[in-house]
């Protein structure tokens, strides 16, 4: 993105735009000091209220574990909850450097996620499984982020 102004006589403005022309070209810093750690105190949240989230503005639990499996997993893996049988899923997604743990980014881009294999089939859904979305950026996290991305632009700082 290229802009350009010039007032006469203003060389102090001039020189802020020319700030802010560096500043969005890259977001690097602000991913990293601030997105990222915002990204992962959401899972964080998720998994604990496990599918709600009212700082998401989601209003409805994941959809509950069968009787059987319900039953066997509180044999087998005791006050584990949803999606956190063995915790690498929430581990990759909670925890910056953990195995499974996505976050790889381009000067205006971010990518956070997991390589946990079998998270796509809680994402999706089966046919014999409900879909628990891990992973729901919605419309109110949007307008959570933005201001940091125009404070960002306005001063640098993450």
């Amino acid at each position: 993105m290229n802009v350009s102004v010039k007032i006469d006589g203003e060389q102090g403005i001039q020189a802020r735009y020319a700030r802010i022309q560096q500043r969005v070209k890259t977001f690097r810093k602000l991913f990293d000091k601030r997105i990222y750690p915002d990204f992962m105190r959401l899972m964080r949240d998720q998994f604990k209220a496990e599918g709600r989230s009212s700082f998401l503005g989601l209003k409805r639990k994941w959809r509950k574990l069968s009787p059987e499996y319900g039953a066997w997993k509180r044999k087998h893996y005791p006050g584990k909850t949803i999606l956190r049988r063995t915790d690498k899923l929430f581990e990759s997604l909670t925890e910056k450097g953990s195995a499974g743990a996505v976050y790889h980014r381009t000067p205006t881009k971010a990518f956070m996620g997991t390589r946990v294999s079998y998270a796509i089939y809680h994402q999706r859904g089966t046919e014999k499984m409900p879909r628990r979305r891990i992973v729901r950026l919605t419309r109110k996290y949007g307008q959570h982020v933005m201001p940091f991305f125009r404070y960002y632009v306005l001063t640098g700082d993450a």
